[in-house]
């Protein structure tokens, strides 16, 4: 009964956005419609009504996020909070790391009185002034490449079950899917390795194929289409790497 709560929950929440995205665009068609620094939900189900999805700088949600909607518009928010989301430094570092992963920042404007990025008249503020010439440098093409050019595909897999992810609140028997996985993503990084979190939606209709290993962090949830493919992939040689509590419980 809980889970079907918290799944019914989700579904109204993407609905609604959906909702008021096709009300946008009747009004006008030509409007890129999406949502900016929200919590997603089923973040799977509610991108596929919308064009962008901009939350706040997550490693774990960005990288689902450009495995499941890479045709996306895909943002981050940053604004200048002086002690948080990369704070302020010399060099824009923070917003070299989203172009990096093919990622714009979706602050295109706010004002606090805080001090942000730009105030109401538009204008930079100062410590942003210094950061500028550095991004600046992104505008004469090394930008939109670097959004613009695909991953190397390395096969690496990771699983990414929403139901796993929620299942971990019931009691203590789940595993959080994000505790494990933020390192190997480190790992990765240093590395020079690519990755691409697979969904159960995605392994059930069978891009697990496509890949040589598969890492299961968290996934206390599997369905049984998942177990079924996930067998057949190892049945021809592909690599399995799990944690703790791998298929302790279905998809339900």
């Amino acid at each position: 009964a809980w889970f079907d709560h918290r799944h019914f929950m989700e579904k109204q929440y993407a609905d609604i956005h959906h909702f008021c995205a096709q009300t946008i665009k009747e009004i006008d068609p030509h409007a890129i419609v999406g949502a900016e620094g929200s919590p997603a939900g089923d973040i799977e189900r509610i991108v596929k009504g919308l064009e962008f999805w901009g939350p706040y700088p997550n490693p774990v949600g960005d990288e689902v996020l450009r495995s499941i909607a890479p045709e996306k518009i895909r943002m981050n928010w940053w604004g200048g909070y002086p002690s948080s989301h990369g704070g302020r430094h010399g060099r824009p570092w923070m917003l070299w790391k989203k172009a990096l992963a093919g990622t714009a920042n979706g602050s295109g404007w706010y004002s606090l009185a805080l001090g942000c990025f730009m105030g109401s008249d538009h204008v930079f503020a100062p410590y942003f002034e210094q950061m500028w010439p550095y991004l600046k440098k992104l505008q004469e093409g090394s930008g939109a490449l670097l959004v613009k050019t695909p991953f190397k595909d390395d096969r690496i897999a990771i699983h990414w079950s929403h139901t796993s992810a929620s299942s971990y609140l019931i009691d203590d028997r789940g595993i959080n899917p994000t505790d494990g996985v933020g390192t190997f993503i480190d790992f990765c990084y240093n590395q020079g390795l690519n990755f691409d979190f697979l969904t159960t939606s995605m392994i059930e209709k069978g891009d697990l194929k496509k890949k040589k290993i598969l890492f299961l962090f968290g996934s206390s949830c599997i369905s049984d289409k998942e177990k079924a493919e996930i067998e057949a992939f190892v049945k021809k040689g592909g690599v399995v790497v799990a944690d703790l509590n791998p298929g302790l419980l279905s998809g339900f």
